[in-house]
């Protein structure tokens, strides 16, 4: 079953060659020429952003071409990480590059200086899943688009699919009824009440990781009108339950990897559409920002609704994305004059704490700890998580009730090992997608549930620390898991219908 049948033709990729070097040396120069302005001790000037903006749309623009001629298409699961890291890293930086945006405000937050270097750390950043993304396809074979998989291995792992979906859908709605025990009356709170820890928030918290993927594994697993309208309304009720309630990277990076999915699983969609899809998202992102700060959810009606819509603007999406820069800058600004290298230990604790706390009781909390021992303890503030460790440090306002400012994948690189842990990282991380990119989904079940369900937390890491995609994986290889051996003497039944 997860064997690639003979039938299949493959096509290795001797005339891609060409296009390949031409990556692999675009990504080496942009590297050397991160690596030399980093090595710099000089001071920005005020046309810091253009040779950022130069060197990034050079190599976004190289990585664009190559893929096509590589894949045939942009749907690539490399290609959704990349646009991540970009919208939330550069999203400032190339418009004021490119004289676009006035960003006067936002250079007095931050130093000049060091969000140049945060600039110069994203392009070594790209030009590492560059060389990655080359590497990757060194005797790899590919699958061109117009080989059709057979019906009968499709059907096979959509069913697949669609079941483990069923199984997600059912363990959220335990987790849901969990969290609505707990908290009681959700609409009474904020979202920032949420924040503040007005309760046991860990039956919520685990329902807003299972409930997107269990939506994207039955909207990509279904097949038949009856599924297709069931996969449908669930996908809808979990987008608009995100959007409105303020969680909006629950339902934009689900929607990212259901998107390339789709495609990678040889569905068709029409460029139209996917163009009215992208003006949508970027005028519902700071819509729904300024819609989740206007009071409770109880509160929250249609004026409130229409209130936030009349203030959107383009341009607030890029504004307000692309201020992870300036966590990033902060990072490079602290590590390590003031905090240490954590060496990859921030790495080690995510995989510690992905392991479920199914105690009566939740754990202590870990900001009551450091604001408890702190004071007699400096070190304990060097061994807290990334997000929490920076918002302690620029924010302590927002780390005293419970807020956060986000963190980045950038930033959690170079926090453990320098310029030279982004350069691995992102070395790896650019080879790993590139090879996953290249393997026939509909061939292989297990990594089509992989994909549609536990790959959008890795997009959500670019704004974020390790430890978000690390723990969502571990929940939903467990409840994944579980489903299968419950429904064991069932499923096959069910599955050769």
């Amino acid at each position: 079953m997860n064997q690639i049948p003979t039938s299949v033709k493959l096509a290795y990729p001797t005339t891609t060659i060409l296009w390949q070097t031409l990556l692999f040396t675009v990504s080496c120069g942009v590297l050397l020429s991160g690596t030399g302005q980093l090595a710099s001790d000089s001071s920005a000037d005020k046309n810091w952003a253009f040779p950022v903006a130069v060197a990034s749309v050079l190599w976004l623009t190289t990585f664009v071409v190559v893929a096509v001629k590589r894949f045939h298409t942009v749907y690539l699961f490399t290609s959704a990480y990349i646009l991540c890291l970009s919208v939330f890293h550069l999203g400032i930086t190339l418009p004021l590059g490119l004289n676009l945006l006035d960003a006067d405000g936002w250079e007095h937050v931050v130093p000049r200086q060091w969000l140049e270097r945060a600039g110069w750390s994203t392009v070594l950043a790209l030009g590492s899943i560059g060389i990655g993304f080359g590497l990757s396809s060194l005797n790899s074979p590919l699958f061109e688009p117009q080989e059709i998989t057979d019906h009968d291995t499709a059907r096979v792992s959509r069913s697949i699919a669609f079941w483990d979906g069923l199984g997600l859908l059912g363990a959220a709605l335990v987790l849901l009824c969990i969290g609505l025990y707990s908290l009681g009356n959700i609409l009474n709170y904020s979202r920032a009440d949420l924040y503040r820890g007005v309760g046991d928030f860990r039956g919520m918290g685990v329902f807003m990781m299972v409930f997107p993927s269990a939506a994207a594994l039955l909207f990509i697993g279904a097949e038949g009108w009856w599924k297709t309208t069931f996969a449908v309304i669930i996908a809808a009720i979990a987008a608009l339950l995100f959007m409105l309630s303020g969680y909006r990277s629950a339902a934009l990076f689900p929607l990212l990897v259901a998107v390339v999915t789709w495609k990678k699983t040889r569905r068709y969609l029409p460029t139209w559409l996917a163009a009215i899809g992208i003006a949508l998202i970027l005028l519902a992102i700071p819509m729904m920002g300024a819609f989740r700060a206007m009071g409770t959810y109880g509160e929250l009606g249609e004026k409130d609704l229409i209130k936030s819509a009349e203030h959107a603007k383009v341009e607030s999406t890029f504004s307000e994305l692309g201020q992870t820069a300036g966590i990033l800058a902060h990072v490079l600004r602290l590590v390590p004059d003031r905090d240490p290298y954590r060496y990859g230990m921030t790495y080690v604790m995510a995989l510690q704490q992905a392991i479920p706390n199914i105690m009566p009781e939740s754990a202590e909390n870990r900001r009551q700890k450091v604001k408890r021992e702190a004071s007699m303890q400096p070190e304990v503030i060097a061994e807290m998580i990334p997000s929490d460790w920076l918002t302690y440090r620029i924010a302590p306002e927002k780390y005293n009730v419970g807020q956060g400012v986000g963190f980045s994948s950038i930033a959690e690189a170079y926090l453990n090992f320098s310029y030279v842990g982004i350069c691995l990282y992102f070395v790896f991380l650019g080879f790993a997608l590139g090879k996953l990119d290249s393997i026939p989904l509909l061939h292989n079940p297990n990594l089509l549930v992989f994909c549609c369900a536990m790959l959008w937390p890795l997009m959500r890491t670019v704004r974020n620390d390790f430890d978000n995609f690390i723990k969502p994986l571990a929940f939903m290889m467990i409840i994944v898991a579980f489903w299968r051996l419950t429904t064991h003497f069932v499923r096959p039944r069910w599955r050769n219908h």
